[in-house]
């Protein structure tokens, strides 16, 4: 009977869009993909969120009177709508997080028509347009600036094209071995062991990121810890150096391409029929996102290796001119700082 109550019976009854509902014709449409990983530890992170709700409450003779499948509706009805604010509580500023009656209906776009924020003075939640409305606009929202993991597995939505878009690239054979046969979906150890390993690096087109120099560094380390210790120094050294750490990335990039069952042509393809479902879109432009940032990473830095390895300037300062035109989009930051850096080694 209480008000809120009709607010609960207008959101889904099921999240089919989700894809820690997925079945398993669903779920084979991202082989390859990293997001089946993200899929699982979200799926283990709601069953231990509930486990400790219903644990603690059973120490106080306590039973929790909803099931897991009630629980993971209600979590996710919260985490696909949820807004992060600052209010005042009593004089006080807090982050809160607030349930919005029908501004949770417009869709994510960036950069979105209207602004969202909480209002102090008149302690409301308030939607403000960005630009001029005419009658019958959609309104839209932006969701922040996420790659495709987290619109696609938290959101059920995935963004075509998106600039902010991010890949896993693992370099340990073993855990490839992990991921590649899918044991973290039989053997929680296994899942417990990704969820925990600094060998997992998450990277998009900012090359600034520090999961991205720290994934160039962990390349680097393969090569320069055999001689610790010996005071190699130089420039032929460090280029060296550098020449096998991009032959990694290049190979390992590879190697994660090989793993998707189709190209990147096929998906293309496939976004052009008609007869796709929502789910199956959103697979395939997941599938599009991880492959492109693969394919830009192993024609970037394969250029790059052929500019360390030539010994002719004329030859460098072309292959430089060259690279520097393939990096146009304003969101691929880093890239050309690192190619004039190269001129130092």
């Amino acid at each position: 009977n209480h008000f809120k109550s009709y607010y609960v019976k207008c959101l889904p009854q099921y999240f089919y869009n989700v894809p820690i509902n997925f079945d398993d014709e669903e779920l084979g449409q991202l082989t390859g993909s990293f997001a089946l990983v993200k899929i699982w530890q979200k799926r283990q992170m709601l069953r231990l969120e509930y486990d400790n709700i219903a644990n603690t409450l059973k120490t106080k003779n306590i039973k929790f009177p909803y099931s897991y499948i009630e629980f993971a509706w209600a979590r996710t009805a919260v985490i696909t709508r949820v807004y992060a604010v600052t209010r005042k509580i009593q004089g006080a500023e807090v982050k809160d997080t607030l349930m919005v009656p029908f501004a949770d209906m417009a869709n994510h776009v960036i950069p979105a028509n209207t602004h969202w924020y909480f209002n102090t003075e008149t302690d409301k939640f308030t939607v403000n347009s960005a630009k001029y409305l005419s009658q019958g606009d959609n309104l839209y929202e932006s969701y922040g600036q996420k790659c495709n993991y987290r619109y696609f597995v938290n959101y059920g939505f995935t963004v075509p094209d998106n600039p902010y878009e991010e890949v896993c690239i693992i370099y340990n054979p073993f855990i490839l071995g992990i991921i590649h046969n899918k044991l973290y979906q039989t053997n929680e150890d296994y899942l417990n062991f990704l969820n925990m390993t600094k060998e997992i690096f998450q990277v998009g087109y900012d090359f600034r990121q520090e999961s991205f120099q720290n994934m160039l560094q962990y390349c680097r380390k393969q090569y320069t810890n055999a001689t610790e210790g010996n005071n190699i120094e130089g420039k032929e050294y460090k280029k060296n150096v550098e020449i096998m750490a991009l032959n990694l990335v290049v190979k390992t990039c590879e190697i994660l391409l090989e793993a998707f069952t189709t190209s990147i042509e096929d998906d293309l393809k496939l976004l052009k029929l008609y007869s796709l479902n929502f789910n199956e879109s959103n697979c395939i432009n997941q599938r599009i996102g991880e492959k492109k940032l693969l394919l830009f990473f192993i024609e970037y830095f394969g250029m790059c290796i052929n500019i360390l390895e030539s010994k002719d300037a004329k030859d460098i300062k072309k292959n430089l001119k060259t690279l520097k035109k393939k990096i146009i989009k304003p969101y691929m930051i880093g890239f050309i700082e690192y190619v004039n850096s190269l001129s130092s080694l």
